[in-house]
C-alpha cells in the first residue's frame, strides 16, 4: 500500500516490474477497541480490455491516523499479470 488512496501491484517480490496501480476508497468503520485506532473498509477496483482486480477488507491506521499500520485484503483477478484467474487473501504491516 503506497497511501490511504492507492496500491502499486507489482510482478516480482523486490517491487522492480510494476503492473498497475490501483485506486483504493477507505470507509470509516467503528473504532476498535484495542488501542483506539481508527478501522476503515478497503474497496478498489481495476479494470482494462476485459482484465480485473477487485480487492476489499479492512485497514488500521496508525496512531497519528495518517498511515495505514496493518491491513488485511481479499481479491478476485482475472488476467493483468498472465491468463489465469485467482482469488486470495494477503496482510500487511506498516515496517516504518
Amino acid at each position: 500500500m503506497d497511501s490511504t488512496s492507492q496500491i502499486t501491484i507489482y510482478k516480482d517480490a523486490a517491487e522492480t516490474q510494476k503492473l498497475f496501480t490501483l485506486p483504493i476508497t477507505l470507509t470509516p468503520l467503528a473504532n476498535t477497541v484495542k488501542g483506539n485506532r481508527l478501522q476503515y473498509a478497503i474497496n478498489g477496483m481495476f479494470a482494462v480490455s476485459g482484465q480485473y482486480v477487485v480487492i476489499n477488507d479492512s485497514a488500521k491506521l496508525d496512531k497519528t491516523d495518517t498511515a495505514i499500520a496493518f491491513s488485511t485484503i481479499n481479491y478476485i483477478r482475472k488476467g493483468l499479470s498472465d491468463t489465469c484467474s485467482e482469488s486470495g487473501r494477503f496482510i500487511g504491516k506498516s515496517v516504518s
